[in-house]
């Protein structure tokens, strides 16, 4: 045979063998990355491996047409191949982005995908480790047995609970929904998250069904307690007695003192409610005033809110503790709330606690802010309570904090009121 013809058949069976051998490859890659997306997706997000194939397989589609434009001899079709790449990598990011940015652990392997700091302004997550750039915090990995923890202390607030009004367990897991102090006395005080008691500072523990029975037997043997206004009544001949003695000079004296605590230096205005805020709490070691830092907070779109409406002596001469506890006839006699359309007398009482399970620098302030609001007649139209723990790195730090958390949820609660 000629030697022109046997290098022909070669290459000719070469041919034949190149093209499906391409061919192969070819499909073969394409079974590859496709088996890899489908497996670093799932593994990752812990969606329905189903739906991530279909979603893979439906990528595939442009991600071929725009590799074979990318090599292209033509310029313009490379141009064309490159901008569907740069699309369908942008997607894909953004994609994996919305479907982890809530998970803390991947899903197969249980790796670590967050790190967090606890800063005086919340807890904070992170992609990676490394350090707060606000604060200078280490950042921290995400562990099991702190997650429950820091996402019950990214949502706040924390309330004392009615027992009888709760589920005591998750009806799905069995998990204790409800944590308890045990006073020494064997009563019971019951909140809605884990913490400490906001008066002794103890750590609170999560409901058992020992606790459920213990509380249930008490509470069947529990007498009636005596109400508030009971205790205060006073009896009808005591009443009759000191109605028969009446001492007008003193009242008389104690009116026009109580005329002269108001502020004549006030600002009111025509096209809005007019609010005095009056707050009674203690002043920090470092000298932050808790009623100042409050009124700051609390947003004044609405109504004019007026500090000081009253002077100092208000306080100190037991006008506050009188009026707050109920008794609002001097203010009717006074007459002394008609420049303002309302009055929100409050007191802030605060504990703090230094060092938790989940970080031993920081501070944290439970503080409950008390209110009544009071029409410019002198009745009592509302009493409300809130409750909020805040951080910091120091006690006036937490404190300052809390006092922005009660502005930031509250401010409508508590303004709603007098609109």
């Amino acid at each position: 045979m000629n030697k022109w013809l046997k290098v022909g058949a070669i290459l000719f069976l070469l041919l034949l063998l190149f093209i499906p051998t391409i061919v192969a490859m070819k499909y073969f890659a394409i079974s590859q990355v496709y088996s890899h997306f489908v497996d670093s997706i799932s593994n990752l997000t812990g969606l329905n491996k189903y739906l991530v194939k279909a979603g893979v397989a439906l990528m595939l589609v442009p991600l071929l047409i725009g590799l074979k434009l990318f090599f292209s001899i033509r310029k313009k079709r490379r141009y064309i191949g490159t901008a569907i790449l740069v699309t369908l990598l942008v997607l894909y990011n953004l994609s994996l982005y919305h479907f982890t940015k809530d998970l803390h652990f991947a899903f197969s392997e249980g790796k670590v995908l967050k790190w967090y700091a606890l800063t005086p302004e919340g807890v904070k997550f992170f992609d990676r480790p490394g350090v707060e750039p606000v604060y200078g915090i280490t950042l921290k990995p995400v562990t099991p047995e702190v997650i429950r923890n820091l996402k019950l202390l990214q949502k706040g607030d924390f309330n004392p609970v009615d027992p009888t009004k709760i589920s005591w367990f998750n009806p799905i897991t069995g998990d204790a929904q409800i944590w308890y102090y045990q006073y020494p006395d064997g009563s019971f005080e019951f909140y809605d998250k884990p913490g400490y008691h906001p008066v002794t500072g103890d750590p609170l523990k999560p409901a058992t069904k020992q606790i459920h029975f213990e509380w249930r037997e008490k509470a069947k043997t529990k007498t009636p307690s005596v109400t508030y206004q009971d205790a205060i009544k006073k009896p009808k001949e005591q009443q009759q007695a000191m109605a028969k003695r009446p001492e007008i000079d003193e009242k008389e004296r104690r009116l026009n003192e109580f005329k002269s605590l108001v502020n004549q230096s006030i600002t009111t205005y025509p096209d809005k409610p007019n609010v005095a805020i009056v707050v009674d709490s203690l002043r920090t070691e470092g000298g932050l005033s808790p009623e100042n830092t409050l009124i700051n907070f609390l947003k004044k779109e609405k109504v004019n809110i007026i500090n000081h409406y009253f002077k100092e002596a208000f306080k100190t001469k037991g006008y506050f503790r009188e009026i707050y506890g109920g008794n609002t006839e001097i203010l009717k006699q006074s007459d002394a709330l008609s420049k303002v359309d309302y009055m929100i007398m409050g007191k802030i009482d605060y504990t703090f606690k230094k060092g938790s399970q989940i970080d031993r620098d920081l501070i944290s302030c439970n503080i409950n802010l008390a209110y009544k609001v009071i029409n410019k007649n002198g009745d009592i139209v509302k009493s409300d309570s809130v409750n909020v723990v805040g951080p910091g790195f120091s006690e006036d730090a937490a404190l300052e904090r809390g006092l922005e958390m009660i502005g930031e949820r509250y401010s409508d609660r508590i303004i709603k009121s007098v609109l």
